[in-house]
């Protein structure tokens, strides 16, 4: 770059956008445009070239060059205006990445105003807001604002100026806006960028104002990202249950909605929490299950000398253990995994990496109905199930951070899965002939395989399939349903027996579930409702064969009534 630009500046070469604007304002003192106008001009090409420095650096850093800010993209025929686009996406406005409106022509009283508001803006003691206020004023009650030319240049000049100096001239911000009537849709109108970073930063101040004025958690982690790391939030308030849910919520808030509070943070503790949000942590209540659990054991050691107690409070200890442990599987293992998976996989991963796990699981429950009554086949389908289960809890929703609203896995388990899971659990108890340990395990790992994929699966069925594929998925699902109501009817050992009659039933179940959506929300709610208490009720249905036989055949029931919803579904699209 050339040396010049920072010798007119007096700067040494940085890469700080804030170090330039102050070194621009020193200068501005000692630089008059009346006394030495081609000293003005030169310090003002000096700034506007060091700024530019800044993005050009940027750009070629990443190895890219951004669009300029009037660029046009073009897909299949259709041409979009970049802003268009951007308001389609549902993406703010960068300030930084407008190119700044040229010097003002055509009166020079009129400039000397402009030039002293920026000066006001960027003094380095900082921005008197009755002084910003009262240099508007001057502006605008200017008598070249008669003219619409000059008019229309102070306008853009006005918002580049408040859109690249935030916070310092958040006081500009609102007065400017009330004057120049700037609204969003005149912006969408005109397609003005800068005008719409202004808006957007009026938004934040709001919004900004709203952080300070709560007294709950947001605002304990905005004050965390305000001030330096060594003025941060207390032990007790970092380690407050929420307070990182918070603090992510916020983070997510800054970077893709909000991208102007980045004036109003301090970069090393924004840096700082942005890497502690990255880091897999156990939640502050599985601390204290980890810290009962040892406790509980010492009282039981102590004073529960009953057999009954001990027992209980021995059993207490393990589901303590046992939710530690899982809890640490999930943060240290599966988290890592996830995000690891969408930052390199999952963006150019094939479809049977995708949802291979889908038919994957099926299969192993049919294969484990046939398998031998050994302690290796037993594990060896253990393995499998628990294998096809990390694979799709991996990869069938690659979001680290689940959205807001969204259930945990568990929850998911035990409320979509929960009528399968408890026929399953009735099936062990009433006719154990037909639940060997390793059709069981297999089970449990489709169980888990269909809960983690409840929101990948219907978009597979839907997007990644053609209408005469899905026909016959359901002409073939309708087959398999007959075949396994004729098994449940007369469970021969020569196909089976038993413990076929119970795979197959809970393969179609898990099977029809991606085209069960085609029945409606309510119909659905309702069906499971009904199902639920009418296998309840089949309890006292007598022998073993009879009890599956009767409830197999009633879920069954279920499953043709979604493939008539999913035809019927079909012939409309």
């Amino acid at each position: 770059m050339n040396s010049e630009i920072w010798e007119v500046l007096d700067l040494a070469p940085v890469r700080d956008r804030d170090a330039i604007r102050r070194a621009y304002a020193r200068r501005l003192k000692v630089t008059s445009p009346e006394d030495d106008a081609e000293g003005f001009q030169a310090l003002r090409a000096a700034y506007e070239k060091a700024l530019a420095s800044l993005d050009w650096d940027w750009a070629w850093d990443d190895d890219r060059v951004d669009a300029e800010p009037d660029a046009e993209i073009e897909d299949d025929g259709v041409t979009l205006d970049l802003d268009e686009l951007h308001a389609i996406m549902g993406i703010r406005p960068d300030p930084t990445n407008f190119t700044r409106p040229p010097p003002l022509t055509g009166d020079d009283e009129h400039a000397r105003r402009l030039q002293a508001l920026e000066a006001l803006v960027l003094a380095e003691q900082g921005s008197d807001p009755a002084a910003l206020e009262a240099a508007l004023a001057a502006i605008l009650t200017s008598p070249a604002m008669e003219t619409l030319t000059i008019a229309a240049q102070t306008e853009q000049q006005i918002a580049y100026l408040i859109a690249h100096n935030a916070p310092r001239a958040d006081a500009l911000v609102r007065p400017a806006i009330n004057a120049f009537r700037w609204s969003r849709d005149r912006v969408r109108t005109r397609h003005d960028g800068l005008q719409d970073a202004v808006l957007a930063r009026d938004a934040d101040i709001i919004f900004r104002t709203g952080l300070w004025r709560d007294e709950g958690l947001r605002r304990t982690a905005f004050l965390a990202l305000s001030r330096p790391l060594d003025q941060g939030p207390a032990w007790r308030d970092r380690h407050w249950p929420g307070f990182n849910a918070a603090m992510r919520d916020l983070l997510t808030e800054i970077d893709t909605r909000r991208p102007s509070l980045l004036a109003d943070v301090n970069l090393e503790s924004l840096a700082h929490w942005r890497a502690q949000a990255l880091r897999p942590r156990l939640p502050t209540g599985t601390w204290l299950v980890a810290g009962v659990a040892p406790c509980a054991a010492a009282v039981i050691a102590l004073f529960a000398p009953v057999d009954p107690l001990t027992k209980a409070g021995g059993a207490y200890v393990v589901g303590l253990v046992v939710v530690l442990a899982v809890a640490c599987a999930w943060t240290f293992g599966i988290v890592p995994l996830r995000r690891l998976w969408r930052d390199t996989w999952d963006w150019r991963a094939p479809g049977w990496m995708r949802f291979g796990w889908a038919p994957a699981s099926l299969a192993l429950l049919l294969l484990a109905t046939t398998a031998p009554a050994e302690d290796w086949a037993t594990a060896v389908v253990g393995l499998c199930a628990a294998a096809l289960a990390l694979w799709a809890v991996v990869t069938s929703q690659a979001e680290t951070d689940p959205t807001p609203g969204a259930w945990p896995l568990p929850l998911k388990l035990l409320v979509g899965q929960g009528l399968l899971v408890a026929w399953w659990g009735c099936l062990m108890t009433i006719a154990p002939k037909a639940t060997p340990p390793a059709l069981t395990l297999a089970f449990a790992g489709a169980a888990i395989v269909s809960a983690a994929g409840a929101s990948s699966l219907p978009f597979l069925w839907y997007r990644e399939t053609t209408r005469p594929l899905r026909f016959a998925l359901i002409l073939g699902l309708a087959g398999a349903t007959l075949w396994t109501a004729l098994q449940l009817l007369d469970p021969r050992e020569a196909t089976g027996g038993l413990p076929m009659a119970a795979g197959a039933t809970a393969a179609v179940i898990l099977a029809h579930r991606p085209l069960a959506g085609g029945l409606g929300p309510n119909t659905l709610q309702w069906r499971y409702r009904i199902q639920g208490f009418s296998v309840l009720i089949m309890l006292r249905a007598g022998t073993e064969p009879g009890w599956l036989t009767i409830s197999g055949l009633w879920l069954l029931a279920g499953v043709v009534v979604a493939l008539i919803g999913a035809i019927v579904v079909e012939k409309d699209l």
